[in-house]
């Protein structure tokens, strides 16, 4: 069976309120402040997603012109909603087919979005011609599943479920992690030195309830659960919150969450 990766419908909401706090703001903040003290006049941000960066690098950088960018139209809707900075122009945008001149932007930025991609040395390439000399690209991107255990815990959980058709998309987020690879992949866009980065950040959660909640319903495994049985959603929803609960506490819900930030100048 197919599976979609469109954020689309109700998810983009669900995403944003339930998993925004826990799996993306910690990692928002830690990538903005890797570029403070920079001078900066223009910025292209992909996957933009709901905002979480676009919010901090409008506050940092007030006076530059900010590009958010996302394929998902309906991610977009939420992230004007709740960003609504003037130095902020939203579009939508493929990153494989980047609808800007060459040589625009001081900054190109990236929150775990390049493991979407399909044909991420296209990315880059497309990237690397729109940066100006001496310009930065930076992004992050999530480490192993296996060393990420909240997403190796809820893919065992939902994936009990769905033993002869297993649901491929947390797979996805967590596939893009070894150096050789990515450092291959820009290489053959022309990025040359590359600096790799380990990051630790804790997750926190109001509630198991929301958490489980934004791992159910605020990504596409949503749409894939309701294409094999929409039936099982609150049964597989009482399990993960159960199981979420003996691993990580709640009220909060605190959990350990590992990630690389790439960093490269053209």
């Amino acid at each position: 069976m197919a599976n979609s990766i469109s954020f689309s419908g109700t998810i983009p909401e669900v995403y944003d309120q339930y998993l925004g706090p826990l799996l993306f703001e910690p990692f928002a903040k830690d990538l903005t402040e890797r570029i403070k003290n920079r001078k900066i006049s223009s910025v292209l941000e992909l996957a933009c997603g709901t905002g979480r960066v676009t919010k901090y690098l409008s506050k940092l950088l007030p006076d530059a012109k900010i590009y958010a960018t996302d394929i998902n139209p309906d991610m977009l809707v939420v992230a004007k909603k709740k960003v609504t900075a003037e130095n902020i122009e939203w579009k939508q945008t493929d990153m494989q087919e980047i609808p800007f001149e060459d040589s625009k932007f001081d900054l190109v930025v990236c929150q775990f979005g390049i493991m979407f991609v399909p044909d991420k040395p296209k990315a880059y390439k497309e990237i690397f011609r729109v940066l100006k000399t001496g310009a930065v690209l930076l992004f992050n991107t999530w480490e192993s599943r296996d060393n990420n255990k909240l997403a190796f815990c809820t893919n065992e959980v939902v994936n009990g479920f769905f033993k002869d058709d297993p649901i491929l998309f947390y797979k996805i987020p967590f596939s893009y992690f070894k150096e050789d690879e990515i450092r291959k992949d820009m290489n053959e866009a022309g990025f040359k030195d590359i600096t790799f980065t380990f990051v630790n950040k804790e997750g926190v959660s109001q509630s198991v309830a929301e958490a489980t909640k934004g791992l159910v319903e605020g990504n596409p495994v949503l749409t894939a659960i309701n294409e094999r049985n929409p039936e099982l959603k609150e049964v597989i929803e009482k399990q993960l919150s159960e199981t979420l609960s003996d691993r990580f506490g709640d009220n909060p819900m605190k959990c350990s969450m590992n990630a690389i930030v790439v960093e490269t100048v053209k």
